[in-house]
């Protein structure tokens, strides 16, 4: 057992984590996480386990300040924590506070940076997007988005990316559509040779996600005759 930089080894007779632990007398609370789960039945010869101790956290997301407990690891599950939403372009760290008794006994802080939201219009598709780019140009580069010859954009490259502004990108002559095309769930298989033949367990339930899709199409006599993926 390895709980908060120290580690134990023990036998047990006991039939699951929790019930080994507890026999053990070390005590878990309802706040913290424990790896694998307090329910994982005792069947192989032996176990590492962990055990994350929930502590206080301030997260500084702009002029939001919260305090949460939490034994949660990465900044996104800390923000989910806290009812917080973290997206993909946005960006976290944390700090050991400097001053605990300012910061309602914390002793860690998460700092948060988040990323600029803007609409933009992407070959006929416009969506909510975000950056942590300061200018168009820079966003187009950091989104992977190569312009062709046959392109044109709204703003200058050099034109600053702020809060609300739109953004449009659009393709010349032949026409584009865009469309949203399912990424399928990927699926881990973890093989434990102690478990019975057969036995099947989902450890986390994975969702299947969305790509916008941008196609050039081909119309003639206004029926489509050619599709390519751009």
């Amino acid at each position: 057992v390895y709980d908060q930089g120290e580690e134990k080894s023990f036998l047990t007779n006991k039939l699951t984590i929790g019930e080994a632990l507890r026999a053990e007398g070390i005590h878990v609370d309802s706040t913290d996480s424990v790896e694998p789960r307090t329910s994982t039945k005792l069947i192989a010869s032996n176990y590492q386990v962990n055990i994350y101790r929930a502590r206080s956290v301030v997260i500084h997301d702009g002029i939001t300040r919260v305090q949460v407990q939490t034994a949660e690891q990465s900044p996104r599950r800390v923000m989910e924590k806290a009812g917080l939403v973290m997206y993909d372009e946005d960006q976290a760290h944390f700090e050991l506070s400097r001053n605990p008794l300012t910061d309602g006994g914390a002793g860690l802080q998460l700092f948060v940076d988040r990323a600029t939201s803007f609409q933009f219009n992407l070959y006929g598709k416009s969506f909510e997007a975000r950056s942590q780019a300061t200018t168009v140009g820079a966003m187009l580069k950091e989104k992977g988005i190569k312009l062709g010859k046959d392109d044109g954009v709204s703003n200058a490259d050099t034109t600053p990316l702020v809060r609300g502004m739109s953004v449009s990108v659009w393709r010349n002559g032949k026409q584009t559509v865009t469309q949203e095309a399912a990424i399928a769930k990927p699926i881990e298989e973890v093989k434990d040779m102690d478990r019975e033949i057969g036995f099947r367990e989902v450890r986390t339930a994975g969702t299947d996600g969305l790509r916008q899709v941008t196609y050039e199409i081909e119309v003639r006599n206004g029926q489509e005759i050619a599709r390519k993926e751009i």
